[in-house]
Order: structure tokens, then C-alpha cells, then sequence
């Protein structure tokens, strides 16, 4: 697209997004991990909001900025017209300057004039700013039981063995213009899968490929999306196989979605998207979208038992790791085929303080989902097909926002969620939601805001606050109570739950900051027992402490110290786990060295503890360390040139209570895990 324009774009860009990432102080959630917040973040710096045309629900969707932040940065532009700097956000009363770090790295200030768009697709590709080929290699040193079970004879006839070579590959393409076009492809290997052409268990090459292509603003045609891609419609419920922050992340901003509509995806989670194509207009006040998705998922497939002579086939299990490293990962991989459609409508009121939506979904497998029957998942979905539809609706207007969805599946199942945010001054805001979720709903990508993954058996209630009673000092903190009426997996009985978080955070100094947090989370779990068939349930309580302090030694030397433990009690019984950590950072040049090391020491699962690491770009790390021992990495990068980034990144652990490392295959021999990661990228 040709325009007239002057671009003011922030200092930061995506190799820093580690960076934007410790300083946006998000706290690792121990059920899961964060890579769709990685992946959203990535995705927000690629396509930054202008400053100078976004609305209030633009904004938003930096989810650690208040209503008050927005209400700030709006009156400013229209006062003053618009933004010339993003130095210019520095001068903006009421708004402290730690919340200008953190999202100067997602904004531009950008005034255009559009001319006639007289380029092709073609040309526009080639004249493009941002082309990159990103290749990674990754390999564990130490020799893992499924390599060396190649030469044991029982072994392979049993099927025990990784079939492939040790390294991961990964490789990304990507040609882009923000919000105009991209065009992206990446490929992916892990350790122990082969690569080589065997379509008779849909692989050709390499394990994994996903890729798109994506066009924005033709016109009426708002955005289309071919290959693979993610939906936001509402708050989750239907679907949101998204980007979405977490309780931890903004105690307050953090509960609502903020993104509607499809986005491109280029990640290496093989379950992370839908694959087909994916379109919107927009119609006036109206956009209007549509999808279809083909994909072809891992699972374990068997035929009726009850019928022998039938042809219906029964799926026992999803297979959701993405692994194809033995021969029975192999004949899992791509059996169960999934056809998914639907469509979105949304309207944008004159004012844009209103928007609601409709949304309905249809996906049908070619096989027949039926788990094998335990105690907790009675409530599991049963079938060929799910059909879902929602309303959703968003009113924001100056300092508050009420939002809310609802929704239904097949079966009669119903799931609801109700919540606003309100900012009472600009020192002090608050949230709340409210959530029924029915034990008989059901949604294939649903994901929205719950205790639980999958949306269902679950009603709870939500507040969170966060408060700035002096300058460049917060603290902020939820509490969230929540409670099961059916059994679900480790809980044997109807349960309930309740977490709580408390945040401080401090600039104490110019470039000094200080965070401390405290969580507990109280949850009912079974009790072991000595008789298989019979289970104690009892409650839970655990607690975690974290400390984290930040400064800059120089300016081209940082570090970055962090205490963190926590303890678990059940049925009398306590436990407790913790960590230090010390990382520090050099930048000059065309060098930056980033390294840490740490020492754990975990007396169980329940005290694991979770720390967040830097890694090569694209890659997302927050490993687990369970047990006692260290921890230690160094990740280096190297720009020869403004087209060539390098990363190297050795790491370690070593472990002082055990003879072997990991379990199964990946068992290692030795007290040592230790791996080398590499990868090169290539702008052109």
C-alpha cells in the first residue's frame, strides 16, 4: 500500500521482548505455560497500536494500562491534537513514567495520508521493510534412554525407542508490513522425530509446518487469513485459542479480553490453531466474519467394542503433546479428522463507547469422542459434533467498563460471564466477574477466564484492585473463590477454592525496581490411600513468596536478583520448596550477553518451583525445578551486521539427589542435563 506518512516508532523492538517481559513483571502461573502470552506480545510488537488513531478498545488490549492511563493518553490528543514523540507521553500529568517503559515497545505515532494503492500483492512484498529466514538448532548433550534403547533388541520390539535424531529444528519465514500484509511459514522438528516423507502417517519432511497468509484493509475486506489462525470472539467462551495474560499478569485489566476478531498464526504449538481460512468485512458499523477449518489431530483410535462388525470408530484419547517420536507416537499422529465452521458478527455503535457480537460454531470429528470412563470425568463431552453460539457485548466510557458473554452448546449446556472495571480516581481501580460455567457446557476452543482449562463445572467470583498511593509505587492483588459441583481429576467430591495475591512493586530508584509477592491458593486434592478403589479428600493450602529486585550497575550492565519459596500442607502433612537466583546483562554494540544461575531445592511436585528465563527469539522458557540442585545458562547475541542476528544459548543443570535425570525415554544417566541452543536469523 503506498502512503505519505512519519512514522515515530519506539526504541525497542521484537528482540527485546524478553526485556518487555521482566518488566512487565508477569508472575508464572504453575498450571500451565505462558507461551500464548509470548506469542500475543510478539504479535503486538510486529503490529503496533498508532497512537494517533486508536480508541478506547485498542488500548485496552495493552492490558497493563488503567483506565485512567487511557482516559489520560485520549484527552491529551484531543487537546492537543496529535502526538508528535512517544517522548511527548512523558509530559502527560497523571501518568507515571514506568507505565510509559512498558508500553512504549507496543505503540508507533504515526500521521498518514493515503494515496491510491497502485502496488500488486507481489511488489508489495518485495518492497517490504521486514524480511527475515530464522533457522534454530537444539540439541541435549547427554544421551537419552530412547537413543540408547536403539541397540537393546527388546526395546525395539517393543516399540521403546525415539525414532528420529537427538536435535530440534525449527525454522521460520516471514515477509510483513504492519497492519498491511504477512506472509509466514515455519517448520519444526523435536528431539527423537524423524524427518523424512512418509504419507502414510502424514509427514512430509519435517514433524510440523504451520503457515499463512494475511491481508488487511482491501477495501471492505478488513482482514483474510489462509493457512492457520486464531479466533477471540467475546470473553472465551465459544472460542479463544488466543492471546490471553492470566489472573497474575494485571490484577485488575487482565480479566478481559481485549482482542476480538482472527489473527495469523505462526507458533510451533501443533494444537495452538485452526488451519483453513478466515475472513471479515466490514459493512458500516457492522463487521462481519466468517471461518472454516480443516485439521487432522492426534489420537488413539479404536473400534466399537460393544459392535465388532461396526465401522464406527471410538477416539479413547486426544493426544495433545504434538510429540511423534516412537513408533506408537507415529501411529497416533494425525488420525482424527476435524471439520470446524462458524461466524462472527459484531457492531460498533456511532459513539464507539458499545460493541456487541454474535457467534456461533460447528465442529464435527470423524470419529467418535468417548473417554474411558473414571470418576472425574463424568462431565467430559461424548460425540461426533458440538455446535455453540454466544452474545457478547463491550460498554466502555470514561473510567468504567462493564463487559459480559453468554453461551450455549450441545446438550444444553450453558456458560456464563459477567464483569466490569472501574476506575475510581487516578490512584485506585478495581474489577470484578462473575462466572457460571454448567457442568454440561462444552466448547472445542473455548478459553475463557476460569480456574479450570476447559470452562465447564465451575462458578466463581473474581475481584481484583490495583492502587498507585505514591509515585512509582503500586500494589495491586485479587482474590478469586470458585467452586466445582461435580468431581474432577485428583479432587473425588464436590470442592470449592479460594486464591488470593498480594503485588508490591517499587522504582525506588532511577533504574532500581523492587517486587514482592505473596500468593495462596487453597484447594481441595485427594488424599492417598491405601485401597485403590476408595479416596480421601482433603484440602490444600499453598503458599509462595517471591522477591525480585532490578537495577542497572551501569549503562551497559544490569542485574537482576530473585528469592522466591513456597510451602504445601495437606491432610497434616507439610512440604516446602525454594529458589535464588541471580541473573546480570551486558549491552554494547553489537554484543549482548544475558546469564543467570540458581539454586533450588524442592522437597516435592507441589513445591516445583517456576522461573521464567530469556531465550533466542521465538522461543519461550519457564523450566521447573523440582528437586536440589543449579541451574545455570548464558545467552549470548551477536549482530555482525543490521541483517544478520546470532544467538548461542549453553545451558545446565546439575542435580545433588539423584543418579539419573528425567524418566522413560528422556531418562538421562548422570546427575547432568546440559544443552546447546543456536539459532541464525537473516533479514533480506
Amino acid at each position: 500500500m503506498l502512503y505519505i506518512s512519519i512514522n515515530i516508532y519506539c526504541q525497542k523492538s521484537e528482540n527485546d521482548i524478553f526485556s518487555l517481559i521482566d518488566n512487565l513483571n508477569i508472575i508464572v502461573d504453575d498450571e500451565g505455560s505462558n507461551e500464548y502470552l509470548y506469542d500475543g506480545l510478539l504479535f503486538r510488537i510486529n503490529n503496533p497500536i498508532n497512537l494517533n488513531k486508536a480508541d478506547r478498545s485498542d488500548l485496552r488490549s495493552l492490558f497493563f494500562l488503567s483506565d485512567n492511563d487511557i482516559e489520560l493518553l485520549l484527552n491529551h490528543r484531543d487537546t492537543y491534537g496529535n502526538y508528535l514523540s512517544t517522548h511527548e507521553l512523558y509530559l502527560i500529568e497523571g501518568i507515571d513514567s514506568v507505565v510509559i517503559d512498558k508500553i512504549r515497545p507496543f505503540i508507533i505515532i504515526q500521521n498518514q495520508h493515503y494515496q491510491r494503492d497502485t502496488l500488486s500483492i507481489f511488489n508489495n512484498i518485495f518492497n517490504t521493510s521486514r524480511r527475515s529466514i530464522t533457522v534454530r538448532y537444539a540439541g541435549i548433550l547427554e544421551k537419552q534412554a530412547g537413543f540408547r534403547n536403539r541397540k537393546d533388541a527388546d526395546a525395539v520390539a517393543n516399540n521403546n525407542y525415539f525414532i528420529g535424531t537427538p536435535g530440534r529444528i525449527y525454522g521460520r519465514i516471514e515477509v510483513a508490513e504492519a497492519n498491511d500484509f504477512s506472509i509466514g511459514v515455519t517448520f519444526e522438528k523435536d528431539p527423537g522425530e524423524a524427518v523424512f516423507y512418509l504419507p502414510s502417517h502424514h509427514q512430509y519432511g519435517f514433524d510440523h509446518y504451520s503457515g499463512y497468509l494475511n491481508l488487511k484493509n482491501r477495501g471492505i475486506l478488513k482482514e483474510l487469513i489462509i493457512g492457520n489462525f486464531q479466533i477471540q470472539a467475546g470473553e472465551g467462551l465459544l472460542v479463544g485459542n488466543g492471546f490471553y495474560a492470566g489472573k497474575g499478569s494485571n490484577p485488575v485489566g487482565s480479566i478481559k479480553k481485549h482482542f476480538n476478531g482472527f489473527r495469523p498464526y505462526q507458533g510451533s504449538m501443533e494444537n495452538g490453531s485452526m488451519r483453513g481460512g478466515a475472513a471479515t468485512f466490514s459493512l458500516g458499523r457492522f463487521d462481519i466474519g466468517g471461518f472454516y477449518s480443516f485439521m487432522r489431530m492426534d489420537a488413539n483410535i479404536e473400534q466399537n467394542g460393544y459392535f465388532p462388525n461396526s465401522e464406527e470408530r471410538l477416539v479413547t484419547s486426544l493426544k495433545t503433546t504434538g510429540f511423534h517420536r516412537t513408533p506408537q507416537e507415529l501411529n497416533n499422529k494425525k488420525n482424527l479428522v476435524e471439520n470446524t465452521a462458524g461466524t462472527m458478527v459484531t457492531y460498533n455503535s456511532k459513539s464507539n463507547y458499545f460493541k456487541m457480537g454474535l457467534c456461533g460454531v460447528l465442529s464435527r470429528w470423524d470419529a467418535i469422542i468417548q473417554g474411558k470412563t473414571t470418576y472425574y470425568n463424568q462431565y467430559d463431552f461424548s460425540g461426533g459434533k458440538i455446535w455453540g453460539s454466544s452474545i457478547f457485548y463491550n460498554y466502555s466510557k470514561g473510567k468504567y467498563c462493564v463487559f459480559g458473554e453468554a453461551a450455549s452448546s450441545t446438550g444444553g449446556g450453558y456458560a456464563i460471564v459477567q464483569g466490569g472495571m472501574f476506575n475510581f480516581s487516578a490512584s485506585f481501580e478495581t474489577s470484578l466477574l462473575i462466572r457460571i460455567y454448567n457442568p454440561h457446557y462444552h466448547a472445542a476452543y473455548g478459553r475463557a477466564f476460569g480456574e479450570y482449562s476447559d470452562n465447564a463445572n465451575e462458578t466463581g467470583i473474581y475481584w481484583g484492585f490495583k492502587a498507585r498511593p505514591f509515585p512509582r509505587f503500586e500494589i495491586c492483588g485479587y482474590i478469586d473463590i470458585y467452586q466445582s459441583k461435580g468431581m474432577r481429576y485428583n479432587i473425588a467430591s464436590p470442592s470449592e477454592g479460594m486464591e488470593l495475591l498480594l503485588k508490591l512493586e517499587s522504582q525506588f530508584s532511577k533504574t532500581g525496581i523492587i517486587i514482592i509477592s505473596l500468593k495462596q491458593e487453597s484447594k481441595a486434592r485427594n488424599i492417598s490411600s491405601e485401597d485403590e478403589y476408595l479416596y480421601h479428600v482433603g484440602k490444600g493450602l499453598k503458599r509462595n513468596g517471591q522477591i525480585n529486585l532490578k537495577f542497572n550497575l551501569t549503562n551497559h550492565i544490569s542485574i537482576k536478583t530473585r528469592v522466591q519459596g513456597s510451602t504445601f500442607y495437606l491432610s497434616g502433612h507439610k512440604t516446602a520448596g525454594f529458589c535464588v537466583s541471580q541473573d546480570m546483562s551486558f549491552e554494547k554494540g553489537i554484543v549482548r550477553v544475558h546469564g543467570a544461575v540458581a539454586y533450588f531445592s524442592s522437597q516435592d511436585y507441589f513445591n516445583r518451583q517456576y522461573v521464567y528465563e530469556r531465550d533466542v527469539l521465538y522461543s519461550y522458557s519457564i523450566p521447573s525445578y523440582n528437586g536440589k540442585g543449579l541451574r545455570v545458562y548464558l545467552l549470548l547475541k551477536i549482530r555482525p551486521s543490521r541483517f544478520i542476528d546470532i544467538w548461542i544459548k549453553p545451558s545446565q543443570y546439575i542435580y545433588f539427589d539423584r543418579g539419573t535425570v528425567g524418566s522413560g525415554l528422556s531418562m538421562i544417566n548422570g546427575n547432568k542435563k546440559s544443552e546447546i541452543v543456536c539459532q541464525v536469523r537473516i533479514k533480506f
